[in-house]
């Protein structure tokens, strides 16, 4: 989270809607923290961004490996298996 701009930047606004309100002006602090609040919705959607992709990666990942296997079996595509495995991987 660190790296994710978007949070940075809610923190950013955080302080200062904190500033803000610790000097009265309740407006100023308000507009600040409803832009934090934007931002922290920025960040989580970010954030799940990157877990899908690594998630996508991972199944790449996998799909290569089992393409190893397959290869490695000596599967053609005249076995069922390696249809079945082919019909997996379209989806």
């Amino acid at each position: 989270m660190n790296n994710n701009e978007y949070y940075k930047k809610a923190i950013e606004l955080l302080e200062k809607a904190k500033t803000e309100f610790e000097n009265g002006d309740y407006d100023a602090g308000y507009k600040y923290s409803e832009e934090a609040k934007e931002n922290i919705g920025k960040a989580n959607d970010y954030f799940l961004m990157q877990i899908t992709f690594l998630k996508i990666e991972s199944v790449k990942k996998s799909v290569a490996e089992l393409d190893n296997e397959i290869n490695k079996a000596g599967f053609t595509e005249t076995n069922a298996k390696y249809n079945d495995y082919n019909n997996i991987k379209k989806c």
